[in-house]
Order: C-alpha cells, then sequence, then structure tokens
C-alpha cells in the first residue's frame, strides 16, 4: 500500500479499488504525508473543473474523496498537543 497499510481481511476482495483515501481500513503511514496532501491539492483541482463543467456526480465523488482525505489526515496527527505556555 503506497500510502499506508490496508487492515483488510487477507484476500477479501477490495470494493474501493484505487480509492484507498476512502477506504476505512487504510492506516496511513505519516511519512506519506506530503503525497497525501498532493493528492488533496490535485482532487481539489479536479473539483473545480468538475463544477464548472456541471458534472454533478464527479463533484459528490470528489467531496467524498477530499472527505476522506481529511480524515486520513486527522488519523495521522499527533493524539494530544502539549500546551507549552
Amino acid at each position: 500500500m503506497a500510502l499506508g497499510d490496508c487492515f483488510r481481511p487477507y484476500q477479501t476482495p477490495c470494493p474501493h479499488e484505487h480509492a484507498c483515501v476512502r477506504c476505512p481500513a487504510l492506516k496511513m503511514d505519516p511519512a506519506q504525508l506530503p503525497r497525501l496532501i498532493q493528492i488533496e491539492h490535485d482532487t481539489q483541482f479536479k473539483l473545480l473543473e468538475a463544477r464548472e463543467h456541471g458534472w454533478a456526480g464527479e463533484v459528490v465523488e470528489l467531496e467524498t474523496t477530499l472527505q476522506g482525505i481529511l480524515e486520513k489526515k486527522i488519523q495521522i496527527q499527533p493524539t494530544h498537543i502539549i500546551n507549552t505556555e
């Protein structure tokens, strides 16, 4: 898995083929954050294009992908922040 590890049960089919950022079975590798951010930028660009062309179905799918990206970014954030003030 290029972005991390997939925790689907062994030898089960993947219903999210090539949509790992939307899959709850993907455990992100924090080292892949720069790649995830690039995917996010590319997806935002595609979303703008879809909106300009009125591709409603594509807009929904891209918004879902962006939500999945946000969830993956949250997943790799530290679980707590220490206030040093």
